[in-house]
């Protein structure tokens, strides 16, 4: 079986950071967002900014504030899913590919990370 990766993983690393970088949670850091009343990225950016809060750990808490790219929130399924919806004559090649890919993680070589094999 194919465990495909999804932003789940990079968002859980995420808030791991944060809470290494400020010793608060994605949760507190949250309340205390939301009661500056902050109603603009930029804004928010500025702010997170003036806290030490930069990179990853930022663009995680402008992402609470203001939404979620649909990417992000989807299953890796789900994804793959959307991708091939217009175009489902291409499906079986896609899935062709990752079997070969898997054929090869079995094999002992792990291309990029990217497939893990149960």
């Amino acid at each position: 079986m194919v465990d495909a990766k999804d932003w789940r993983e990079m968002h859980e690393w995420s808030a791991q950071l944060l809470r290494r970088q400020t010793g608060q949670t994605v949760e507190d850091w949250n309340h205390r967002i939301r009661e500056t009343g902050i109603d603009t990225r930029d804004d928010l950016q500025k702010w997170l900014v003036r806290h030490d809060i930069n990179g990853y750990a930022q663009q995680l808490l402008i992402m609470e504030r203001f939404g979620y790219p649909d990417f992000m929130v989807k299953s890796a399924e789900e994804l793959v899913e959307d991708q091939f919806a217009d175009r489902p004559h291409l499906r079986p090649v896609f899935d062709e590919v990752i079997g070969a890919g898997v054929g090869i993680a079995q094999l002992g070589g792990q291309p990029n990370g990217l497939l893990t094999v149960r």
